[in-house]
Formats: structure tokens, C-alpha cells, sequence
């Protein structure tokens, strides 16, 4: 599968698509992160793992920056999918900035992609050119998205205006939180 390059992609989920929603499939469990899947949480960005290794020091300064003020709210903000033998998705649930409900840091490791683990917890594209300090690369990210989703779920993406309130938060930001 080709890799998505490394660019910001915001999406905006203004009400979720029951209809997407899906349960887990049998075998695999769901529980919040403890301090002890760490190192786990941060590799999973990475298929490779001389990439996790190599970005290890990132994921950890990362961590600090971000979400040493409240770790507790961070482990349990953070799910953790399981098999019988290790931990195969994640996703964060986390206020960016003190004042904006995100879901980030989703990602199934490969054996398991296209099992429902990480499916549809976004349904709208979201469309900007700036917020704050990043540049929403949602053109370059479309090609992507046509080529790696099934095309009927492809065909339901719809780009639309980002809120007001999104961007006034992302444009008060001074760092770049998610």
C-alpha cells in the first residue's frame, strides 16, 4: 500500500454516520492505555521499526509537550485494541489546546487494516487552506484516500467549510499541538 507523505490532513466530523459505525470483531478486546503501553503507543505510527526507532526521540519529546500536564487524562483518553498475542490499534482522544475535542494518533497495524478496527471515526472532510500554523493538505491528501478506501466510502467524503469556531481555536494556537 502506498504511504500517505508526511503532511496535515484535517477532518471534521460535524455528526457521525451510525450507519459507518461497526463493532469490533471477535477475538480482539478494547481497554484505555496504561503507563505500560508507552513505548507500544509511540511505535505504532510506524510500519517499520527502524522508523520507530529512529523516531523514538520525537515521539518522546512529543509526549512531554503535549500531554505531560495530565498523563492520567492521557491514558485514559487513549484506547488500546487487543488480540490474544499484542496490541494491533490505537486512537487518542485529546482537547488540542485546552479547547478542541480531536481524535488523532488512529492506527491499526497493517495485518489488521480493513477489519473495522479504525473505521469511520470521521465522516467529513474538512477544508481550509491555513489553521494556525499548519497548512490543511487535504488536495494532496485526496489521492491517497481515492487509492487505500473502498470506493463507495470514498464516494461519501464530502469537503466542506471548516466551523468558525475551528479555526479562530487553530489560529490563537502558537504550537503545534496534533
Amino acid at each position: 500500500m502506498e504511504q500517505l507523505p508526511e503532511k496535515n490532513l484535517f477532518m471534521c466530523c460535524h455528526e457521525p454516520n451510525k450507519k459507518a459505525f461497526a463493532a469490533f470483531p471477535a477475538g480482539v478486546h478494547v481497554r484505555s492505555m496504561t503507563a505500560h503501553d508507552l513505548p507500544t503507543w509511540m511505535a505504532m505510527p510506524f510500519d517499520d521499526p527502524a522508523d520507530a526507532s529512529a523516531y523514538r526521540p520525537f515521539m518522546e519529546e512529543y509526549v512531554k509537550r503535549v500531554y505531560s500536564s495530565d498523563m492520567k487524562c492521557f491514558f485514559r483518553q487513549t484506547l488500546i485494541v487487543e488480540d490474544d498475542k499484542r496490541i494491533i490499534g490505537v486512537c487518542t482522544r485529546w482537547k488540542a489546546y485546552g479547547k478542541l475535542e480531536t481524535v488523532h494518533w488512529l492506527k491499526t497495524v497493517p495485518e489488521w487494516e480493513g477489519h473495522g478496527i479504525g473505521r469511520a471515526l470521521m465522516t467529513q472532510l474538512l477544508a481550509g487552506e491555513r489553521f494556525g500554523t499548519r497548512i490543511n493538505h487535504v488536495e494532496e491528501s485526496m489521492s491517497y484516500l481515492q487509492a487505500n478506501m473502498k470506493p463507495e466510502l470514498y464516494a461519501k467524503l464530502q469537503i466542506v467549510k471548516a466551523p468558525a469556531a475551528f479555526v479562530q481555536i487553530m489560529d490563537e494556537a502558537e504550537t503545534e499541538e496534533c
